[in-house]
């Protein structure tokens, strides 16, 4: 019998969703020295990448009979979507100038998973990848060893405080040199935070949600204050106080009763591959409105949605988003 689906998780990813595309809507919008638009991308919508990573960890590790070849069938299967899209795209472009700039047949999906070319968002198919290399070995002590597990869990959070502290302390961030997949202590940590909630389910209410919101935004305005290219969601992912926020935030969503809204997330859920392909063609038409965030946060998510819905009615949608 086939398994249940956890509307919980498929409601954690519609929110990281919905989030990616506030980091990428936003345009500055001063009131004083303080970037609103930017407090809303940074305290909202940070901890969307987090989260997918956490919510990979929930469900992949604890899995039985997971080998290699598991590893390598998936790893094909990004590549092969990331290949497809970009070759699309290069059609699409060729009818459009009519100049075929054959190099990027290749340049175009290998740069995207190295936060290059049009599709640089695909950086995060990079990142998996890479965690697929070693899942097997991760689910393994996950299983069988899960108090070496947990120890493992506390090493990368440690190696991740110090990247924090050198990143504060290295003008423009140490991390600032590295292409965002090859971070992999941030997404090792989060995805490992994804199996020790699996391990360790707790409750939560929204005030600890709120705290320690608030508490994370202290810390983008502490570390700002001794390196000013710190004031960015991506440099504080290694924060111990990121890793709190997000583990509250996943155990509050996950415990939420959505089964009134189930027939949305069931909609919506399969729609997370298309709109985080074609959201930053979207993300443009910010330019035709003024500094209202919210807003063309929303607008720009109902017209992504929307197409991706579109796109996932046909039979060339579906096998094209699929891996």
């Amino acid at each position: 019998m086939a398994q249940e689906r956890n509307l919980n998780i498929d409601f954690i990813k519609i929110f990281a969703m919905v989030c990616v595309i506030g980091i990428h809507s936003g345009t500055k919008f001063y009131i004083g020295n303080i970037d609103i638009n930017k407090f809303f991308i940074l305290t909202i919508c940070g901890t969307a990448i987090p989260l997918f990573f956490t919510v990979s960890g929930y469900l992949l590790l604890g899995r039985n009979n997971i080998d290699w070849n598991y590893s390598i069938k998936k790893i094909w299967g990004i590549v092969r979507f990331v290949f497809v899209v970009c070759w699309i795209y290069w059609l699409i472009m060729l009818i459009i100038t009519q100049e075929p700039h054959w190099d990027k047949l290749y340049k175009d999906p290998l740069g995207a998973f190295l936060m290059g070319g049009a599709f640089w968002q695909f950086w995060y198919f990079g990142a998996m990848c890479l965690i697929y290399m070693l899942y097997p070995f991760l689910n393994n002590i996950y299983i069988e060893k899960q108090k070496t597990f947990i120890h493992l869990f506390i090493f990368i959070i440690i190696i991740c405080t110090t990247v924090l502290i050198i990143n504060t302390i290295t003008p423009g961030t140490f991390e600032k040199k590295i292409p965002q997949p090859f971070r992999i202590w941030n997404w090792l940590m989060y995805f490992c935070l994804g199996g020790y909630i699996k391990m360790n389910p707790k409750a939560f209410h929204w005030k600890w949600v709120l705290l320690l919101a608030f508490v994370y935004c202290a810390q983008l305005f502490v570390v700002k204050y001794f390196n000013p290219a710190m004031f960015k969601a991506d440099y504080n992912y290694a924060s111990l106080l990121t890793l709190l926020y997000v583990y509250c935030l996943f155990q509050v969503l996950n415990r939420l009763d959505v089964h009134k809204i189930d027939g949305g997330i069931k909609q919506l859920a399969p729609l997370f591959l298309p709109v985080y392909t074609i959201h930053p063609f979207i993300t443009p038409i910010r330019a035709h409105f003024q500094s209202i965030y919210p807003v063309y946060w929303l607008i720009i998510t109902v017209i992504t949605v929307a197409i991706s819905w579109i796109i996932m009615q046909t039979k060339i949608g579906k096998w094209v988003f699929r891996i």
